[in-house]
């Protein structure tokens, strides 16, 4: 995987995490939502292709997930969120999410009038 196409998914998944939270997320005059601390706790690689350029044939890929934990009024809760990497080498992105981050790199925010509505944005 090249720079550009690295910068490309990092700024996609930005994307996504910025549409989510403006959608779902906090909003003025709106319920205030609160963000409470996580941990990731595992990763995994799983294969994720995908389209690059103006090929059809998808190219064989995978994508390094972190497993994060959080506490929500009291509930423990799991997720599995996109690491940051993508590669068509399984054993690069497996190096690169071998190592768990000491702090955790994501925000989790939840409506406290409805717990379950939660959303994780990397930071």
């Amino acid at each position: 995987m090249n720079l550009r196409q690295l910068l490309s998914t990092v700024l996609a998944a930005s994307a996504i995490g910025l549409l989510v939270m403006s959608t779902c997320g906090p909003r003025k005059g709106k319920t205030s939502w609160r963000e409470v601390p996580c941990q990731v706790i595992s990763s995994r690689v799983v294969r994720a292709d995908k389209t690059i350029g103006n090929y059809a044939t998808p190219t064989v890929g995978f994508r390094g997930d972190y497993g994060v934990n959080y506490i929500i009024e009291g509930r423990r809760s799991f997720s599995w969120e996109f690491a940051g990497w993508w590669d068509t080498s399984e054993e690069f992105v497996r190096n690169k999410v071998t190592v768990l981050p000491e702090t955790c790199p994501f925000s989790v925010r939840y409506n406290p009038e409805k717990p379950d509505a939660v959303v994780l944005v990397r930071r």
